[in-house]
C-alpha cells in the first residue's frame, strides 16, 4: 500500500505542471537518560531513528481548486486506521483538497491541521525539539473549514472531528468547532495568531466502569504573538484547555474538571549557517474531581520543559542542517512525598527538504 501511494504521488505531480512533491525528513541520534525517582526506573537508552519522514505534494487542480497530502513514514504512523473517523491510515497527515469560490475566499474539505497550539505549532515538527504537552493534544482532523484571508490577516471556521482520543480512552464522535485568527502587523514583523476550539467527546469505556451521567466536555483556548525582523525570531504562546465530566481511570467523576494553563517560548538567532534555539514550556495540570477521596485526589502537576539547540547549515541558503540539542523535562505532582521525574535527551543529528522531481 506504501508503495503504491507513493508511485500514484510522483506520476501525480509528474504530470501536473504546478504540483511540487518534496520529500522531508529528521534523522537523531538521541541519547536518553532519566533521574533515579523516575516512574519505573528506566534506563538510559541510546537511539538512531527518524524523527520525521515524510512525502509532501500540493498543486493545482484547476484556477480555483487546490490539493494538498502529506505521507508520514516516522514513529507509529503506519498503525492502522483502524477505528479512526476519518476512514485514513495514520500516516496520512493531510488530505485535503481547497475551493476558491470567491476572491480570498477558501472552503478546505478533507484532513487538515487544526492550527491549536499557537505558534508553536506552526513550524514542521521536525523543527522542534521539545513538544508542550498542549501542543502534544492538538489533533489533525477531518472535516471542512471556510476561511477568508488577505496578505495581512485570516479568519478560519473549523468544524471537524479528531481521529484520536484524548489519553486513549475517549473518542470523539462529536466534534470540535473552531475559530482561528491570524494577523500580520509591523510590515509582517509582528504576527498575532488566536484560537478557540470546543467541543463534546463521547465515552469509549471500558467493560465493568460506569458511564459518566453527563456531557463529556472539551476546549482549547490560544493567545499568541511573535516577532519575525531577521535575524532575531521570538514567540510566545498563552495556552487553556479545560476537560469536563470526565471518568478518570476507573473512578466515576461526573463533575470532575481537568484543567491545563500553559505557556511556550521560542527564540532563535540567525546568524546565516548558524543558528542558537531556546524552547521554554512551562505547564500546570490540574484535576479535580468531584468528590476528593484518598485514591481520586486532586492532583496538581508542574511540568517544565527546555530545549537548547544549535543548527548548522553547510550551505546558508539551503535546505540542509545540521543539529545539536541538549532537552529537559521535569514533572513534579502536588501529592505529598512525590519527587519530580526528569528525563534529559543529548541528540546529534541532520534535517533535510529535497524537491523530488528535480
Amino acid at each position: 500500500m506504501t508503495k503504491l501511494l507513493m508511485s500514484a504521488l510522483v506520476v501525480l505531480t509528474a504530470t501536473t505542471a504546478s504540483a511540487a512533491l518534496k520529500l522531508s525528513g529528521r534523522i537523531d541520534l538521541d541519547n536518553t537518560s532519566y533521574n533515579d525517582k523516575y516512574l519505573g526506573s528506566p534506563a538510559t537508552t541510546f537511539k538512531a531513528r527518524a524523527q520525521k519522514m515524510a512525502l509532501i505534494a500540493d498543486g493545482k487542480i484547476n484556477d480555483q481548486t487546490m490539493y494538498a497530502l502529506e505521507l508520514e513514514f516516522a514513529g507509529a504512523a503506519q498503525a492502522s486506521a483502524g477505528g479512526n473517523r476519518s476512514g485514513l491510515n495514520n500516516g496520512v497527515k493531510a488530505a485535503y483538497v481547497t475551493h476558491m469560490p470567491a476572491e480570498n475566499v477558501g472552503l478546505t474539505l478533507g484532513k487538515f491541521f487544526s492550527d491549536i497550539g499557537g505558534w508553536e505549532g506552526q513550524p514542521s515538527s521536525a523543527d522542534m525539539y521539545i513538544t508542550s504537552q498542549y501542543q502534544g493534544m492538538a489533533p489533525d482532523y477531518n472535516g471542512v473549514k471556510l476561511a477568508w484571508s488577505n496578505d495581512m490577516m485570516s479568519v478560519a471556521l473549523h468544524y471537524a472531528h479528531k481521529d484520536d482520543s484524548p489519553a486513549g480512552q475517549y473518542e470523539n464522535t462529536g466534534a470540535l468547532a473552531g475559530l482561528v485568527y491570524t494577523g500580520w502587523f509591523m510590515e509582517k514583523a509582528l504576527g498575532v495568531m488566536a484560537s478557540y476550539h470546543a467541543g463534546k467527546v463521547d465515552e469509549k469505556v471500558a467493560v465493568g466502569v460506569p458511564a459518566s451521567e453527563k456531557d463529556i466536555t472539551e476546549n482549547f483556548a490560544t493567545v499568541g504573538v511573535k516577532y519575525d525582523a531577521q535575524p532575531v525570531v521570538v514567540s510566545l504562546d498563552v495556552n487553556m484547555y479545560a476537560l469536563e465530566n470526565a471518568i478518570m481511570g476507573s473512578y466515576v467523576a461526573d463533575a470532575s474538571k481537568t484543567a491545563l494553563t500553559s505557556l511556550v517560548l521560542g527564540a532563535g538567532y540567525n546568524l546565516g549557517n548558524l543558528t542558537p534555539k531556546l524552547q521554554v514550556s512551562s505547564e500546570v495540570a490540574d484535576y479535580k474531581p468531584s468528590e476528593a477521596t484518598a485514591l481520586n485526589p486532586n492532583v496538581k502537576t508542574t511540568t517544565t520543559k527546555i530545549g537548547l539547540a544549535l543548527e548548522y547549515k553547510p550551505v546558508a541558503e539551503s535546505d540542509f542542517r545540521y543539529h545539536v540539542a541538549y532537552t529537559t523535562a521535569n514533572a513534579k505532582t502536588d501529592i505529598s512525598g512525590s519527587e519530580a521525574q526528569i528525563e534529559n535527551h543529548f541528540i546529534i543529528g541532520a534535517r533535510f527538504s529535497a524537491d523530488v522531481l528535480k
